[in-house]
């Protein structure tokens, strides 16, 4: 493993690791992935990207990722994939597809690459424990550093060791702030202490649980709710969502109308309509938040008739 300053930082190295140890150039990535502040990927949007060669394939579709690699033969390093797509959509991983990502990397040559800044709070291994899927390398960051800048790449040791001193070849991985004291202190306490086991086990319950009842009101007026564990995403369309250009028609202003309706209530979500569990939520706030979001509804579609 290395530290980083944040979960950006992790990616950036982890790209660049897979790269060397590929020699290829090319990373493939997912329509509507984000993966930090200069690695967002998506169709018709603008980015302040680092220069990264890019391949765009959709999320959720094997096919588009085996034509790339074709397209492409023995140019592809790298696939960047988050277990579910976060800012895409908060969009779930189709049964058998990071397994066929794995199957196909596996055939190429390509190192496979699992962006869980979000999905490390799926449980205490992670999405890829949840799903069986061991990817090459791993990032996270973000609250497991208790509030502090940390993140983490980890992963394979023939890929890791490109970075330790003393080996051929050898590269730096130099940074002010990695391993800084106070992230690896708040970040060994949050994960002996808060992030135990039974703690995610029993959020990822109770997420799944609040989607379920979410997703069964917002149904009854045109929206939805997709998402996995305790986070939850909510969206003015009842058309089924795969990938991230299912929702790229979508009239977003519902959305902001619920977000300000929720916010006097008492019930602070993000603008976006993602909707986060934290573990100080009790049942108690999961019941006020559904009757806020009931309520909510009634007025958003009144003011949309």
């Amino acid at each position: 493993m290395r530290f980083t300053s944040s979960g950006t930082e992790a990616n950036l190295v982890a790209i660049s690791l897979a790269l060397k140890w590929s020699d290829r150039q090319k990373v493939l990535v997912f329509d509507g992935g984000y993966h930090g502040g200069f690695l967002s990927f998506s169709r018709g949007r603008p980015s302040l990207n680092v220069p990264v060669d890019a391949v765009l394939c959709d999320y959720n579709d094997l096919e588009s990722v085996r034509g790339a690699f074709d397209q492409w033969p023995e140019q592809i390093g790298c696939v960047l994939v988050e277990p579910m797509l976060g800012s895409g959509g908060r969009i779930q991983s189709a049964p058998g597809f990071l397994a066929g990502l794995r199957e196909i990397c596996d055939e190429q040559g390509a190192v496979l690459l699992f962006d869980e800044v979000q999905t490390s709070r799926m449980s205490y291994g992670g999405a890829q424990e949840l799903l069986g899927v061991r990817p090459d390398l791993t990032t996270m960051g973000k609250y497991l550093g208790g509030g502090f800048g940390f993140g983490v790449v980890g992963g394979a040791e023939r890929i890791m060791l490109q970075i330790a001193r003393g080996q051929q070849p050898s590269y730096d991985h130099s940074g002010t702030f990695n391993n800084n004291r106070f992230s690896m202190a708040a970040s060994a306490a949050m994960l002996s202490s808060v992030l135990t086991r039974e703690s995610l086990d029993e959020l990822f319950r109770r997420g799944e649980q609040l989607r379920g009842q979410a997703d069964a009101l917002l149904r009854e007026h045109g929206f939805q709710a997709t998402g996995w564990g305790s986070l939850i995403g909510i969206h003015p369309t009842d058309i089924p969502v795969a990938r991230a250009s299912d929702l790229a028609d979508a009239d977003r202003r519902p959305i902001e109308l619920l977000f300000h309706e929720l916010l006097d209530r008492g019930i602070y979500t993000g603008k976006s309509g993602f909707v986060t569990l934290s573990l100080p939520q009790t049942p108690e706030t999961d019941a006020r938040f559904l009757a806020a979001l009931e309520s909510s509804l009634q007025v958003v579609a009144r003011a949309c008739q």
